[in-house]
């Protein structure tokens, strides 16, 4: 959600990742704004327990800009835009983070760690990335990207459940073990390695984001059959359970859309 007069002065787009990255790489995307004399934006997400690298140039990232990953975030997003930017960023598919950081996916989860301090990088990949065309800009990181991923069998496991979790509409933990055939331990495990969140609370990332969609839309039904359709003992654990996640009330969600 986001402040919609401002936001109609964010202009956004994404690209495809070429073919052979597609099973580890979800998109290339961008934004860019210009706020010079307005309001600022903020933008709070949601977002999908993805790892992104992202490259940003513009006011708020200073004279040199910045090149950064950012972790899976456990909590709501906010971003406050202001003045003049652009961003370009890959998107990792939740579950590829370690085939392509050289570190266990939790150790960035609720950070954003500057690139440097995970990567040895060509005083050429700035320009390339930011002062090529978009589209060529994003290739290039994904070029970049793929000479450096590293797949394995455990992180295609990975992708495929949580890919799972999203198209199945599983409600528990063992559910998700039963799938795998695989013990909630073992899930446990390799999901903060690859993923950087717990099985759980992936599963709840999906049902919450669910909710807030079907609000958003005015397509939700009544709280209680929300709550009992997505799992939930009743209302009151839906509730307690948004709110954990996004610091708001469903009722302060709905009146600041």
């Amino acid at each position: 959600m986001s402040s919609r007069s401002s936001g109609a002065r964010i202009d956004a787009g994404t690209f495809a990742p070429p073919d052979e990255l597609s099973p580890w790489v979800e998109s290339l995307w961008w934004g860019s704004w210009d706020l010079s004399g307005e309001p600022d934006h903020v933008t709070e997400l949601l977002g999908d327990p993805a790892v992104h690298v992202v490259f940003e140039v513009g006011d708020a990232a200073g004279p040199a800009g910045e090149a950064r990953v950012v972790g899976v975030w456990s909590k709501l997003w906010e971003r406050r835009l202001s003045g003049r930017g652009e961003v370009r960023g890959l998107k990792l598919r939740p579950g590829a983070a370690r085939t392509l950081l050289p570190c266990d996916a939790r150790e960035v989860t609720d950070r954003r760690v500057p690139l440097s301090e995970l990567f040895t990088t060509s005083p050429t990949l700035w320009p390339r990335v930011m002062e090529h065309p978009r589209r060529d800009g994003l290739l290039h990181l994904a070029h970049w990207a793929g000479r450096r991923l590293q797949p394995s069998e455990e992180a295609e496991v990975c992708v495929a459940l949580v890919q799972h979790v999203r198209t199945s509409g599983l409600l528990r933990v063992e559910e998700l073990a039963d799938h795998a055939g695989r013990s909630v331990r073992w899930l446990q495990r390799r999901f903060r390695r690859h993923v950087g969140l717990a099985p759980k609370a992936v599963i709840r990332r999906h049902r919450l984001q669910e909710v807030a969609l079907q609000v958003e839309r005015g397509e939700a039904p009544s709280l209680a059959d929300l709550a009992y359709r997505l799992g939930y003992a009743d209302q009151a654990h839906l509730a307690r359970d948004f709110r954990s996640v996004t610091g708001l009330t469903l009722r302060r969600f709905e009146q600041r859309l």
